[in-house]
């Protein structure tokens, strides 16, 4: 640092510290050690429809010369040109 740069870089790191000083204060529950499978049902363990495997197009409003295509908003000021 420049010697300039050392009082702001004090200054900010101050700020930096008392944030952190504030967030020491909160009430925070401790970390869980373990997940309780019985207190939430888990998914099956069965393969599902994948969205990534479907084609960009089956996503699209509209799918014009392979482009995804989406109407104009009307806040835009003009309406959808075909």
């Amino acid at each position: 640092l420049e010697p300039g740069e050392v009082e702001s870089m004090r200054l900010a790191m101050s700020v930096c510290l008392g944030h952190f000083a504030e967030l020491s204060d909160i009430a925070a529950s401790p970390f869980l050690r373990a997940v309780d499978r019985e207190a939430r049902g888990t998914r099956p363990d069965a393969p599902g429809d994948d969205p990534l495997l479907r084609p960009l197009s089956a996503n699209a409003p509209d799918w014009r010369d392979d482009l995804f295509v989406v109407p104009r908003l009307p806040a835009l000021g003009r309406e959808a040109e075909d």
